[in-house]
């Protein structure tokens, strides 16, 4: 499965950092623990997990959030926090917690939600330098927050739904926690 989902990473060249819809918070080292562990996340190219409230958006920030990151700005290539749970206006918009993975040469984010109908269309942000990809599998995860108007109601997940850079691939989208 890691290497299927290598394959599929390698090939993926976009740059670029967040929309203005979509702002990266943090990036960590490894799905979120709970996921991690759950044998059943490993079907899974992504998993999107939706905090739609302010307490519950705290509980997924503690979760998936380690002490002691890098303070950083720019895009999210590396590990760190690039911004604050503070920075998320919970009237206009929801946290997102993204577990997925990543060339280690070739790190990549998503950089933009969006929903077309009932499908989540996400558009992953990528450097890509001038030699290339390599095809190792690093597990990641990136906490954002994301304009409400670009993920489902609540009431409408989960879902399996889901385009990322135009491809059908598997991911779960769901209410924190997926699990």
């Amino acid at each position: 499965m890691a290497a299927a989902l290598v394959v599929l990473l390698a090939g993926c060249g976009t740059d670029g950092g967040s929309s203005g819809g979509t702002v990266v918070l943090a990036k960590a080292a490894g799905w979120r623990d709970a996921l991690s562990t759950d044998e059943s996340m490993g079907a899974y190219f992504a998993v999107v997990e939706v905090a739609y409230d302010e307490a519950t958006a705290r509980a997924a920030w503690g979760d998936a959030v380690p002490t002691g990151l890098a303070e950083r700005d720019g895009e999210p290539r590396d590990v760190g926090r690039y911004g604050d749970l503070g920075d998320v206006d919970f009237e206009h918009q929801v946290l997102v917690v993204y577990s997925s993975g990543q060339s280690g040469a070739c790190p990549g984010w998503p950089a933009d939600f969006d929903l077309e109908g009932a499908t989540v269309e996400i558009t992953e942000g990528r450097h890509v330098p001038g030699d290339g990809c390599t095809d190792d599998y690093n597990a990641y995860r990136v906490v954002l927050a994301v304009d409400r108007a670009r993920l489902p109601a609540e009431s409408q997940l989960p879902t399996e739904q889901v385009l990322v850079d135009g491809r059908e691939l598997t991911v779960l989208v769901a209410a924190y926690p997926a699990r």
